[in-house]
């Protein structure tokens, strides 16, 4: 390696020595602004194919194992953020950008796979500046379990919130926990306003995971910010929609083939 190889080596890690990308930073996606949700890990389901299988021999026979490549770190944004601008656009490469920085890229999928979430690989030499906590509405980081949307019914109007790159935080009770968008996959709560006198979110806050605390003390991620909810009715308040988190992986994971779970501690 050459010198001006090894200036423009360290020069990167000093950049990156005082770069943070964290959940509730504002992101660029083809020009489109949102928020960065957060971080999940993704790993590949096991899959009987020669490339992820070996033969190793114990004594007289043959065992077939099957491996599992190594965790990915991916970060999570919201799925119309990567709309094409037409249906015939032939680049469906889009590049996230957080801090200036590209930290991944995703392809568009089809409309027939689609949902309002997007879970972008993080380029390895990125994923040691990811703070992979959430906040809570106090703005303290923790590590977030993944809400059981079995249990959705019994969290109407709990207290919830949110850190947008628009809002932060933003404070917001649960209206409704089984809403319905016709034609659109998925399951989705709405939200209202904690207090009349402070908006929940905001344009550019999209994205945002939607977090709360369980009568046992537990934090969780509960949903993805999709939007405001448009009303005719100008004097009705404010409603917002958002994306059940654990449908929404649970969703691009049949597709992929992989499994996602939240980081921890030891991730």
């Amino acid at each position: 390696m050459d010198e001006n190889q090894i200036r423009r080596v360290v020069c990167r890690v000093c950049t990156f020595t005082h770069l943070s990308v964290k959940s509730g930073d504002p992101i660029d996606v083809h020009g489109a602004q949102g928020t960065l949700g957060g971080f999940a890990e993704k790993r590949d389901a096991l899959v009987e194919s020669p490339q992820c299988q070996t033969t190793e021999i114990r004594g007289n026979t043959e065992e077939t194992l099957y491996l599992r490549d190594e965790n990915k770190l991916v970060a999570l944004i919201s799925g119309h953020l990567s709309f094409p601008d037409s249906p015939s656009v032939a680049d469906r490469t889009r590049y996230l950008t957080s801090q200036k920085q590209t930290i991944g890229h995703f392809e568009v999928p089809d409309r027939e796979e689609w949902i309002d979430m997007v879970c972008v690989e993080v380029y390895d030499e990125f994923r040691g500046v990811c703070e992979t906590k959430f906040r809570n509405e106090y703005g303290v980081s923790l590590f977030a379990d993944l809400f059981d949307h079995e249990s959705l019914e019994h969290w109407e109007f709990s207290p919830v919130h949110i850190w947008g790159a628009k809002t932060s935080p933003g404070l917001g009770q649960i209206l409704e926990t089984n809403y319905v968008v016709n034609g659109v996959p998925g399951k989705f709560i709405v939200i209202s306003e904690r207090k009349s006198d402070k908006l929940f979110s905001a344009p550019g806050d999209s994205g945002s995971i939607v977090c709360g605390t369980d009568r046992k003390k537990s934090f969780l991620a509960i949903a993805m910010l999709i939007g405001e909810i448009q009303s005719k009715d100008e004097k009705s308040p404010n409603r917002y929609l958002a994306l059940v988190l654990k449908d929404g992986l649970n969703h691009i994971a049949k597709k992929c083939g992989c499994v996602f779970s939240l980081c921890k501690a030891s991730s």
